[in-house]
């Protein structure tokens, strides 16, 4: 269900991508009297696919979620068509009016200089012809894919009648199946009661499509898939969207699994403490091994048999003799790969949920474990990942080319965000990538902001004064909420204090940061 819905949000930050690149084009065709053939058809070719996929995204608006976006359109089609956006835009700031400051027409055409050779503009007319292709096939497929699902609606009311007739046939047989499934379940539920697929779907839900794929493209990652019992540890700074990674990397490896390769993943979260214990981590990579093999499965049963003699519901597994029994599920697989992410989200239990997570693929090579872990670079965590290759990570700007074009398009859309002067569009969106530092979070805070603001003018103002990081845009975020009435000014900071009393026991870091917080209000 999350794919549709980012290939939407992809869709929307390809329109405004390519709607800037026309227009910076363009002003070579207004500023040079009678232009080139090269920089007429370029600019048709480029207007021609933003044309496409203004159209395609009015498409995915019109139909529901489940009807977005048929089988001839994918991820790595939009990720396609956003490398020749940035080709071009890459070369365009060759030329000194890629300036930010706007610029008369006398001006650029005294500074105009056309950057892009022949055999540069052949490669790029090409390229654009071949998305205009398939853009020009997913828009039929999607209409037509919309229309057929509203045709079904109707047999499906039928089929529910014909299912409602054999419901009372198939009771028996349902019941003997679920009496099985609850026997089961209660083995598996003693493992703990944590869920990372909603990690998972959330994750998948906040990318941006076409986003990422640098990362699956890397060498570091594509060594880690094709070498047996690899370790990568993928690290980076707050903000980065280390979380969205995973979840993309999980899709990835969950696409590419079978029955003689097992995945399990999990997502440590500082707002859950559940998330945070090494047994209860542990315990849900078993319940996903087991669930995947009937000989695992049956090792499972052993252990709770041997492990929990009373049959207690309660019972908490030794965080030790659950890495053993991962091992031992392991190598009933040709190799089993197991992501976690959060590393640094588990307070005082980092270290020691490091150390067993790092033991897992650690001299026994008949399990052929490989494990990827994403967390902040720390040093209680890196002390046990000495070993492990590793990758640093930050948003790419062309990632977040397309995460400010989308998240622009929406808020315009919403009608947050109501800009009267288009070049302001062009200015945000060189702003906000040149500040990110590679930090997602950075920029959806700014584009926050950026909506409060009553018009043009300040928003450029605002453009030019940006918080450098994301505790000082916490800051201003903070004061602002100073300057609210007291009724807002009270809810936070009650808000505040409940979250210093939550987390003293369990994150420390955390706690440092609410005090903090909770200063600015007394």
């Amino acid at each position: 269900m999350a794919e549709p819905l980012s290939i939407s949000s992809g869709i929307a930050g390809l329109v405004t991508l390519s709607e800037l690149v026309f227009c910076r084009i363009y002003k070579y065709v207004q500023a040079v009297k009678g232009a080139s053939k090269e920089i007429s058809a370029l600019s048709s070719e480029v207007g021609s696919l933003y044309g496409l996929l203004s159209r395609l995204q009015l498409v995915s608006l019109q139909f529901d979620d489940r009807m977005l976006v048929a089988s001839t359109l994918r991820t790595h089609h939009l990720s396609a068509c956003t490398q020749t956006l940035e080709k071009i835009r890459i070369i365009l700031d060759r030329d000194s009016t890629s300036s930010l400051q706007i610029q008369t027409i006398e001006s650029i055409k005294r500074k105009l200089r056309w950057p892009f050779s022949s055999s540069e503009v052949k490669t790029l007319l090409a390229e654009c012809e071949r998305h205009k292709a398939t853009l020009g096939l997913a828009l039929k497929a999607d209409s037509m894919s919309g229309l057929v699902q509203l045709l079904s609606n109707q047999d499906d009311i039928r089929d529910t009648v014909n299912e409602i007739n054999t419901t009372l046939k198939q009771k028996h047989e349902a019941d003997t199946r679920i009496a099985m499934d609850k026997k089961r379940q209660r083995i598996l539920r003693s493992f703990g009661s944590t869920d990372p697929g909603k990690n998972q779907e959330m994750g998948l839900k906040l990318r941006q499509s076409g986003t990422g794929l640098w990362l699956l493209e890397s060498q570091e990652y594509v060594h880690w898939v094709q070498t047996e019992s690899s370790k990568l540890w993928l690290q980076g700074i707050p903000g980065a969207g280390k979380t969205v990674l995973a979840a993309t990397i999980i899709e990835e490896i969950l696409r590419d699994s079978n029955s003689n390769h097992a995945v399990a993943f999990f997502y440590c979260d500082y707002k859950t403490s559940a998330t945070q214990k090494p047994h209860l981590i542990l315990g849900s990579l078993v319940q996903q091994i087991a669930k995947q093999d009937e000989e695992s499965f049956q090792k499972v049963k052993i252990f709770y048999e041997a492990h929990n003699p009373k049959i207690e519901d309660n019972i908490e597994y030794d965080a030790q003799d659950l890495r053993d029994l991962i091992c031992g599920l392991t190598k009933g697989f040709n190799q089993t790969s197991i992501v976690v992410d959060g590393l640094d989200e588990c307070g005082v239990n980092a270290a020691e949920v490091t150390k067993l997570l790092a033991s897992l693929n650690q001299g026994d090579k008949d399990a052929n474990i490989k494990t990827l872990f994403l967390s902040r670079n720390e040093v209680e965590i890196r002390e046990y990942l000495e070993d492990y290759t590793e990758l640093e990570i930050a948003a790419k700007s062309s990632d977040l080319r397309v995460y400010v074009g989308a998240e622009m398009s929406s808020r315009v859309r919403q009608k947050k965000l109501r800009i009267k002067d288009q070049t302001l569009k062009h200015y945000i969106m060189e702003k906000l990538v040149e500040g990110a530092h590679g930090m997602f979070r950075w920029v959806a805070c700014q584009m926050d902001y950026l909506c409060e603001l009553p018009n043009d003018s300040s928003r450029r103002k605002a453009l030019g004064s940006l918080p450098p990081t994301l505790n000082a845009t916490y800051e201003r975020i903070l004061r602002h909420v100073n300057a609210s009435n007291n009724e807002v000014q009270l809810l936070v900071s009650r808000t505040l204090k409940w979250i210093v009393h939550r987390q003293r026991y369990h994150q420390p870091r955390s706690v440092c940061l609410m005090k903090h917080c909770v200063k600015l209000y007394r």
